[in-house]
């Protein structure tokens, strides 16, 4: 109970390091027609700080997120194997819960970004591929955003997410 009193009356001193985050993702794609898709699903991004507080010295926030993506892309490039991408729409990310050196802290209910998206897919099967997907985003965050995070100090952010996508009809 000790950080968590600590982290909301303050006393923290120097700059938080915000480590760059890791995304992950299941994903959707709905074609429209041979060159473009509806594309959706659940993106889990793990966001880790470090903060220094001037009674209990370094302390190691993590904080999770869900995120759902809604989104048009268009196929620049497509055979058996391999399809490439760019694409454009909006996330909605909720905070599944923040730890502060191991204790639970307050944490944000919703947030939103602008995003656009360029990728790689391996299609493993007709229907179920592999991707790889850097991403510019601009977040829009809250007056006052609990937990701060590398999102929060950084609103246009360049990120990598991997995972499975599954496309369904076409």
């Amino acid at each position: 109970m000790e950080y968590a009193q600590e982290y909301a009356h303050g006393g923290r001193i120097g700059n938080a390091v915000h480590y760059f985050p890791l995304k992950m993702g299941l994903s959707i794609r709905f074609p429209l027609n041979d060159k473009l898709s509806f594309t959706t699903g659940l993106n889990y991004t793990w966001y880790r700080s470090s903060f220094t507080y001037s009674s209990s010295g370094e302390k190691i926030q993590n904080a999770h997120y869900l995120g759902i993506p809604v989104r048009l892309d268009w196929t620049l490039a497509s055979n058996k194997w391999l399809d490439i991408y760019v694409g454009g729409g909006f996330e909605g990310d909720f905070c599944l819960g923040a730890t502060l050196a191991g204790e639970r802290i307050a944490k944000d209910a919703f947030c939103a970004s602008l995003l656009g998206a360029g990728g790689i897919q391996f299609n493993l099967t007709k229907r179920i591929g592999v991707y790889v997907e850097p991403t510019l985003s601009c977040t829009i965050t809250p007056e006052n955003p609990v937990p701060e995070t590398y999102r929060t100090k950084h609103p246009l952010m360049f990120s990598v997410s991997s995972g499975l996508r599954i496309t369904i009809g076409h």
